[in-house]
């Protein structure tokens, strides 16, 4: 798959998250229908870009990573509707 078009569907599937909620990169994973380890190697692109942030919370000792959409990365969502070919196509296929 296409770095772009999975970059498509995970922001698509974090844009429909509540404001000021995150996911784990395996639940953004199954939302977005992507390969958990595509996310493992894209995520930190996406964070040194400022596309998503990440908040980090400790769940029964362990620490968690939560993701959600910067403003930066809402921008090019709204932008990649205008010029994705497949934009559609990845709005169908996030859950």
């Amino acid at each position: 798959m296409h770095h772009n078009f999975v970059k498509l569907k995970c922001f698509l599937a974090l844009a429909r998250l509540e404001e000021g909620s995150g996911v784990t990169a395996s639940g953004l994973a199954r939302l977005a229908s992507v390969e958990l380890p595509s996310l493992y190697v894209l995520l930190p692109r996406w964070l040194r870009w400022s596309y998503v942030r990440r908040f980090t919370s400790r769940r029964g000792g362990r620490i968690v990573f939560y993701y959600h959409l910067t403003k930066r990365g809402r921008n090019w969502l709204k932008r990649a509707e205008s010029w994705h070919p497949q934009f559609r196509e990845a709005q169908a296929e996030v859950v």
